[in-house]
């Protein structure tokens, strides 16, 4: 076969090879899209991350304020102790001073007693009746106040420490909320992963099956162009060898 035969049989060859290649990747590129998917669901991730630490952050504070709260309410009770045990040290020195007084006849106790309606009734009769140290009343009253505000500390932190339960509630909520997302997210992330593993793994098989058949089709050529040569040898030799022709009869001559 003339060398340009030759040339252009390959060429025919190397045109269907690439031919069925290009049917291959002609496909709508999956791995690609899964590639894409891939780098989207990452991206999420980071962003979850992100969001995560945070919420892991705001959760760790809000318990730290809670436990702050919880060590004031603590010291109020302390104080609300002392507060109480202050109240009742004043009130039987009180006591004391009007049994001191009844004992030395200063102050008629049975009238005030019959006048008063509580506690303070009584000690505003022997206020005005000066037979109380004014002293004596003074402290009292600031223990009173000092208890009172305590007690008014004391509702203020309960308030606040109900407050801050809800708070850390909530962000305990927002974290497993996260927390739920990201691992939805990393479950999606390995799935893609494993389709573009399935993908390239067929993508691959289908390049050998294509390499097969380009060197099946080259083989095939070879052995056409070999049986051309072959065929193109053997016609002189065969012309060469074949018997020359008979010799036309002369033609006789006429009467």
């Amino acid at each position: 076969m003339p060398a340009a035969a030759r040339l252009t049989t390959l060429a025919l060859a190397l045109v269907a090879t690439l031919a069925l290649a290009g049917a291959v990747s002609a496909d709508p590129d999956r791995i690609d899209e899964k590639r894409a998917q891939a780098e989207q669901v990452l991206a999420q991730i980071r962003e979850l991350d992100m969001e995560l630490e945070l919420a892991v952050d705001e959760w760790n504070g809000a318990n730290v304020r809670l436990k702050q709260l919880q060590v004031e309410l603590d010291a109020n009770q302390n104080r609300l102790d002392v507060a109480r045990a202050s109240l009742r040290s004043a009130q039987t020195t009180v006591e004391e001073r009007l049994i001191s007084l009844y004992q030395d006849g200063e102050v008629d106790v049975v009238e005030v007693l019959l006048g008063a309606t509580s506690f303070d009734d009584l000690l505003d009769g022997l206020d005005t009746a000066n037979r109380v140290a004014a002293e004596d009343a003074r402290i009292l009253d600031d223990v009173r106040s000092s208890k009172a505000e305590v007690e008014r500390q004391r509702k203020a932190l309960r308030s606040a420490l109900a407050r801050q339960k809800e708070i850390v509630a909530q962000r305990a909520a927002r974290r497993t909320e996260i927390e739920a997302g990201l691992a939805k997210r990393q479950a999606l992330y390995n799935s893609v992963r494993e389709e573009i593993a399935v993908l390239e793994a067929e993508e691959r098989r289908r390049q050998a099956r294509l390499a097969a058949e380009a060197r099946r089709q080259a083989a095939a050529i070879e052995r056409r162009q070999a049986a051309a040569r072959q065929s193109s040898q053997d016609q002189p030799e065969q012309e060469a060898t074949a018997p020359a022709p008979a010799p036309a009869p002369s033609p006789e001559p006429e009467p």
